[in-house]
């Protein structure tokens, strides 16, 4: 595979920036996972397997999703953290789990965002490769609002929230494709952060998902960083 490459243009700002230039990839359902994690990992995403504490990993699914499990852990640091596996639903070793969880770490990389749950990278955990971020304890908004009295000027406040971080998203290129309660959570100071990005499309990439019977176009990702 060939490594990015680093070329010198003016932004629309007149600032002087280097362009990082990935050539595209397309993975498939039969890509091997040695190759996925290749691709994840030479642009710029975290893996974050040998930071995590094997023996912290909750026995059992602490939260479960349409085809997701969530097991609770800490990093060796200390902190607490979610890891999302899909869950496997046939015996089939080439269905698109795999390909569904790899797209949902690369467009959730993509977010920076106070109303958005941070990303903190991926790890390849009893061979199926899922996201990390922190754990939060106040769970997803349904869970919130049913444990919480919230007045109707703080429900509000959530609904705003949610708002800029769709509209943080759309600016950004990126269409959630399942906003609901359970994919909103509650950070520990009450905001509300859209997570779940397994169904999301983004517009520019440099890694391109095929999924069967499923046309999938793409433009090459052009990454930012101020020049030295």
């Amino acid at each position: 595979m060939e490594e990015a490459k680093e070329l010198p243009i003016q932004a629309p700002n007149g600032a002087r920036v280097r362009v990082k230039k990935y050539e595209r990839s397309v993975i498939t359902k039969d890509t091997l996972t040695s190759q996925i994690l290749q691709d994840l990992n030479m642009r710029g995403i975290p893996n974050l397997t040998e930071e995590i504490d094997l023996g912290s990993v909750s026995n059992y699914p602490l939260a479960t999703g349409g085809f997701s499990d969530i097991f609770g852990a800490q990093r060796r640091n200390g902190s607490p953290i979610a890891i999302k596996l899909p869950r496997i639903v046939s015996n089939d070793p080439k269905d698109n789990g795999l390909l569904v969880a790899s797209r949902g770490i690369y467009n959730w990389s993509k977010c920076r965002h106070p109303n958005v749950h941070e990303f903190l990278g991926f790890t390849l955990f009893h061979g199926r490769i899922g996201t990390v971020s922190g754990w939060e304890s106040n769970g997803n908004v349904r869970n919130y609002l049913e444990s919480h009295d919230l007045s109707y000027l703080g429900r509000l406040r959530l609904c705003v929230e949610i708002s800029e971080g769709v509209s943080y998203l759309h600016q950004t290129g990126i269409v959630h494709g399942d906003i609901k309660g359970n994919n909103v959570l509650i950070s520990e100071d009450g905001t509300a952060m859209l997570t779940d990005f397994d169904d999301a499309e983004l517009g520019e990439r440099s890694l391109v998902f095929m999924t069967t019977g499923r046309l999938a176009i793409s433009l090459r990702l052009l990454n930012w960083s101020w020049a030295n």
